[in-house]
């Protein structure tokens, strides 16, 4: 039987998945609130940043209605420590990666937008892109970049795709 475009598509995260929470999870609690640059996003809501976002794209695409940004809004402060982060990283995967392994292919087409507090739509991508493009390529890109965190604070880098030079 053929898999289904979301089988796939959880089949390929379920190999991602680990590799970002080994690279969460090498982030020291005291480390948090480093920044590389003063317009750089500090460590530990980076680290949120992947977490969080993968339940903020779930719930967009379970809910199957467009996301508009509220005036003012701000994302939940991340968590005080990296256990924690990574807690709440494994409940909103494994509450939300079964209903996203059982979306038929006919919603892989639906439109979903991200829209400005006026309703106007800021991009719109077919429910599939999202999966691929926002969810897993959003977590592969920011665990990338905390890896450029750790490496400046002199952490040992986990590789993501084998051993690192660290390892």
């Amino acid at each position: 039987m053929t898999q289904s475009i979301a089988e796939r598509w959880a089949a390929l995260f379920e190999e991602e998945y680990p590799a970002s929470r080994r690279i969460i999870g090498a982030l020291p609690d005291v480390h948090h609130p480093f920044k590389p640059h003063a317009k750089s996003m500090a460590a530990g809501l980076l680290a949120w940043h992947i977490a969080g976002g993968f339940k903020w794209d779930a719930d967009l695409i379970l809910s199957g209605k467009d996301l508009i940004v509220e005036p003012g809004y701000t994302p939940p402060p991340p968590p005080d420590s990296t256990d924690e982060i990574l807690r709440r990283f494994d409940q909103y995967v494994n509450e939300a990666l079964p209903q996203l392994r059982g979306l038929p292919d006919g919603v892989m087409d639906k439109p979903l937008s991200l829209c400005a507090p006026d309703g106007s739509r800021l991009f719109t991508l077919p429910t599939v892109s999202w999966l691929y493009r926002v969810n897993l390529g959003h977590m592969i890109h920011h665990r990338g970049q905390l890896t450029v965190y750790l490496r400046l604070l002199d952490i040992p880098v986990p590789g993501a795709y084998g051993p690192s030079a660290d390892e």
